[in-house]
């Protein structure tokens, strides 16, 4: 019982600023009914290496989003999507998609021309190398199937391939790590 009232004067404390906490209604700057504070204002992450999971968050652990708002609510906390640039943030992400059951999550990861990046600026595969061997048409990603498939998604067993990189359009809707900003 002492766990839990700490918990629920935190998340009510939270719900109740007006300028810089979390808020639940419709905000025409919010996404999906959810607002977070002011661009710019760091809030931390909730998991190892201060990166941010939405599927631990308890307000957004049932909600998937586009990359576009996925993108908007890391910046809204201070954050960028992630960049699994190496492979020790690539493992760690894994395991606890893999361990909470997450179906697929967003990363930072984008398309530009033929070659994905980063949000760091890294071409994606340059230090560390996680495309997936097959995808919807049975060859190895990124493959570009829908003709739109701009951004970078980690999938769980989605093809029956481990928890591994595919390139999907950017509209669907999926849960999403951030990372801080770095340098």
């Amino acid at each position: 019982m002492r766990l839990i009232i700490p918990l629920v004067t935190v998340a009510l404390a939270g719900l109740a600023t007006a300028s810089g906490g979390f808020a639940l209604g419709g905000s025409a700057l919010g996404v999906g009914g959810l607002s977070y504070g002011g661009a710019g204002q760091s809030y931390g992450g909730n998991g190892p290496l201060g990166l941010f999971y939405s599927f631990l968050d308890p307000y957004l652990r049932y909600q998937e989003f586009t990359w576009h708002e996925a993108n908007y609510l890391c910046h809204s906390r201070g954050m960028q999507l992630v960049s699994l640039d190496n492979y020790q943030k690539d493992s760690l992400v894994s395991q606890l998609i893999g361990y909470y059951g997450v179906r697929w999550i967003w990363t930072s990861g984008q398309r530009s021309g033929y070659q994905f990046y980063w949000a760091n600026g890294t071409p994606v595969g340059l230090y560390h190398n996680n495309w997936s061997y097959t995808g919807s048409q049975g060859i190895p990603q990124p493959d570009n199937a829908e003709g739109n498939e701009y951004c970078l998604a980690v999938l769980n067993y989605f093809y029956q391939d481990g928890i591994v990189w595919h390139d999907i359009g950017c509209s669907h809707r999926k849960s999403f790590v951030c990372e801080p900003y770095y340098g």
